[in-house]
């Protein structure tokens, strides 16, 4: 949902860009993800716009707050990808820039028990936590993948692709 300040705006009609601060929390090799309401199985990490005159990790923390109750984290900054996608005769450029934390068994716990209708969600939204080996393709946007691994060196990624769902 597009609110006051948020860095995602039309160029043309059919150019739209913006910069996402991104939330990937570890958990023993799982991650935790929103599955898409799509025909195929499809995941994305948490996380939102970033607001104008915010410095990412304060959007990745404030994103955190909002959607999933969590305060207090330690997110370390894993990288950034540049995604360009098409869908619906629109073109996307969307930054992600991304933050990264192992997180202990009580937020493990607390996140996967959490009543994610209080929260500032798409509705229906379906929270769970995946086993990074097995997320492959189905986590989007494409190669954010390789970000999900503790103690990693920063990534800096770049995606292309069709969507068609």
């Amino acid at each position: 949902m597009q609110e006051q300040g948020d860095l995602r705006y039309f160029l043309t009609q059919k150019q739209k860009f913006d910069v996402r601060a991104v939330l990937i929390l570890l958990h023993q090799n799982k991650v935790f993800v929103r599955q898409e309401n799509t025909k195929r199985e499809l995941y994305i990490l948490p996380g939102g716009a970033i607001k104008f005159n915010e410095e990412s990790q304060a959007a990745a923390e404030r994103e955190a707050r909002e959607e999933l109750g969590l305060t207090d984290l330690k997110l370390e900054f894993a990288g950034i990808l540049e995604n360009f996608w098409k869908l619906k005769r629109i073109d996307y450029q969307q930054l992600n820039l991304i933050y990264r934390q192992e997180v202990s068994d009580e937020t493990y716990h607390h996140l996967k028990y959490l009543d994610y209708r209080k929260f500032d969600l798409p509705p229906n939204s379906n929270m769970k936590w995946i086993k990074v080996d097995q997320a492959g393709e189905a986590l989007q946007p494409r190669g954010i993948v390789k970000t999900c691994y503790p103690n990693i060196a920063i990534q800096h990624l770049v995606n292309h692709q069709n969507i068609g769902f």
